[in-house]
């Protein structure tokens, strides 16, 4: 039928390669306004990283060669790395299971990261990539945490290729000085009333990442609280955590949650 917007012959696809290149390239910035999230953690830890929508890569090396840099630099600029939201009615037991979770995963991400540091040196690799026996090792420890050493192993076996993706994606942020972690704590009473001692070693443990850095991060770490608790928690994070080193000022921050649920 004349005018129809059907075909066998499949000439009904878009014709995308024939736009302009400038107007493929504002495609592809629009692209990084459309994330995808992905939980880190069981269902009961809201505890999730963002990344960019990459399927557009998929269509052909040349719109892979256009698109990869905008899409990363796009997302690396604004998404976190990793957040972390504790609800409004979570209890503080749960405050310390999401906190003492997040470190697990800056403890797992600051052992691969010290490896990609030694082996990308080795082999000369850039700051954008990373070499294939460091992201074999990677994925071989993964598989061997999944099967063998997590709690609920076949709950999480689904989020084995989420989190390859994000230990990957956040070792380059390192690098690249664009890791960027954000705590959502959604109840003045939940973090009044939790015990210091989960906020220590979180501090500790980001210090150590801070130093092991080849350059500045800026911003690394933001906390959203209630108003009410703005105040305490920057005295948290002043306070001296690792052998009376305090966590640098320039590399965190703290705001008023915006939609406390």
């Amino acid at each position: 039928m004349k005018g129809s917007v059907t075909s066998n012959t499949g000439s009904n696809t878009f014709p995308f390669m024939r736009l302009p290149a400038d107007i493929r390239l504002c495609v592809y910035d629009q692209l990084v306004a459309m994330p995808v999230t992905r939980l880190l953690a069981g269902p009961r830890l809201h505890i999730y990283h963002t990344k960019p929508s990459v399927g557009i890569l998929r269509v052909s090396r040349l719109v892979r060669e256009e698109a990869y840099s905008i899409i990363e630099r796009g997302c690396s600029e604004i998404y976190p790395s990793i957040t972390v939201n504790v609800s409004a009615n979570s209890s503080p037991a749960d405050l310390s299971q999401h906190l003492n979770r997040t470190q697990d995963l800056l403890d797992d991400l600051m052992y691969w990261f010290g490896v990609a540091q030694q082996e990308d040196k080795l082999h000369n690799c850039s700051s954008g990539e990373m070499h294939r026996s460091t992201l074999l090792s990677l994925n071989q420890w993964i598989e061997w945490q999944f099967i063998n050493d997590w709690e609920d192993a076949p709950t999480h076996r689904d989020n084995k290729a989420v989190t390859f993706e994000f230990m990957k994606r956040a070792i380059l942020s390192l690098r690249q000085g664009t890791f960027v972690m954000h705590l959502i704590l959604n109840d003045s009473n939940l973090f009044l009333a939790h015990h210091g001692d989960d906020w220590s070693s979180l501090i500790r443990t980001l210090i150590e990442i801070s130093a092991a850095c080849p350059s500045s991060v800026p911003g690394m770490l933001r906390i959203s609280v209630t108003a009410d608790c703005t105040a305490r928690m920057r005295a948290v994070l002043s306070s001296p955590a690792l052998y009376e080193r305090r966590l640098s000022p320039k590399i965190w921050k703290v705001d008023v949650v915006q939609d406390a649920t």
